[in-house]
């Protein structure tokens, strides 16, 4: 008896470590596949911390137009598409999905800069499609995503999103 006990605390002691490596290999792997798409200057960027309150004003207000975009569920002729830019695809009309009636949205700040009249934005957002019974369509989840982004007539508008496909 004294044996198997022994032998289970081994085991378990192994899994636990096992699994400690697998979380640091998949996060190892996140940034190595970030690397390969978007180059490695860009994904520096996430490292640098924007503290200041304009700019992440001007990225909030940004946010928002992406989360009523990516929020909207009615139909492509009714949608309100003026002064999105590069945020139209995020549309869900843009896909093959028939019958959302819902949207669960959740979009994450994780670094701004702008300089003059350009700038960047890096967010990760998930969302979710529901049917009229609340069934899931289709979804997305923590999406890291930058936006490029230029000051137009006075406003703010996203000109480029690069996410990996």
């Amino acid at each position: 008896m004294g044996k198997n006990i022994h032998h289970i605390v081994c085991f378990v002691i192994l899994l636990s470590c096992l699994s400690a490596c697998n979380k640091q290999s998949k996060d190892n792997m996140d940034v190595v596949r970030l690397e390969r798409f978007y180059g490695q200057e860009k994904v520096d960027e996430i490292k640098e911390k924007c503290e200041d309150k304009n700019q992440i004003n001007v990225a909030e207000t940004l946010i928002e137009r992406a989360r009523e975009v990516l929020s909207y569920t009615g139909s492509k002729d009714e949608a309100d598409r003026k002064g999105v830019g590069a945020l139209d695809r995020y549309y869900v009309f843009h896909g093959e999905y028939i019958g959302i009636e819902s949207a669960d949205v959740n979009i994450e700040l994780l670094t701004t800069k702008q300089e003059h009249n350009k700038g960047y934005i890096w967010i990760k957002y998930s969302a979710a499609y529901y049917d009229k019974e609340n069934r899931l369509i289709t979804a997305s989840f923590d999406v890291p995503s930058r936006w490029e982004i230029e000051l137009e007539n006075n406003d703010w508008i996203v000109t480029k999103v690069e996410e990996h496909p």
